[in-house]
């Protein structure tokens, strides 16, 4: 479920033109395991852009970068429970696209 959206960090170009922004969303992910055992659950998300950064909310979930546009969380649920996290996700767009690619290269 989308809790939240918003934009920022716009860019303008010298026409003051939009050039680049920040897109960052807010998800909750909730899954019930109606069987009699306990289950790993992976889930996959795709992003639409190599350029994003993600955090987690909540304990017990993990993600892992699964190629350039897929997150995967992986978590565990009890036999006939419920569990749920939440996640933002900040995406990057146009110009600001820069930004995410240097700091990458500097934490490599």
């Amino acid at each position: 479920t989308l809790m939240e959206t918003r934009t920022e960090n716009y860019v303008f170009d010298s026409n003051d033109n939009v050039a680049g922004w920040d897109e960052v969303q807010t998800w909750k992910i909730e899954i019930a395991n109606a069987r009699t055992l306990p289950v790993e659950i992976e889930v996959t998300r795709g992003l639409d852009t190599p350029h994003w950064e993600l955090e987690l909310a909540g304990d017990g979930v993990a993600y892992e970068k699964h190629d350039v546009t897929h997150a995967r969380f992986k978590l565990n649920v009890e036999p006939r429970s419920k569990e749920s996290f939440s996640y933002t996700v900040t995406t990057y767009h146009g110009v600001r696209e820069e930004v995410f690619i240097k700091r990458e290269q500097e934490n490599h």
